[in-house]
């Protein structure tokens, strides 16, 4: 289950941070800004996600990231978000299983 921790690599957030609940995703995770702020090299983005879930269910959760930025890159993220949606998502979705194809 995803839940509060460091990730120490862009590639370690998504596959353990955002794969657990993408892969339960029948669409793309559609996301609409709210609201943004920046202040020096920090920058705070407020958004809501969309989906349909695999089950057919919409998917819907809130989000905040704090991003600090150097030289054009994040290089520190804060991402906070609903997870009673998390959860609730995970625990009526199951992964789906690869396809003969897939594990090829």
């Amino acid at each position: 289950m995803v839940n509060g921790r460091t990730y120490l690599s862009k590639q370690e957030f998504l596959d353990e941070g955002s794969a657990p609940i993408l892969t339960r995703l029948a669409t793309n995770l559609h996301m609409t800004v709210q609201n943004l702020w920046a202040d020096d090299d920090t920058v705070i983005a407020r958004f809501e996600g969309t989906a349909t879930a695999l089950d057919g269910l919409p998917y819907r959760n809130e989000y905040c990231w704090v991003l600090t930025l150097r030289r054009n890159a994040v290089v520190r993220a804060y991402a906070y978000l609903d997870m009673v949606a998390v959860a609730d998502l995970v625990e009526r979705v199951p992964v789906p299983r690869p396809s003969a194809r897939e594990r090829d």
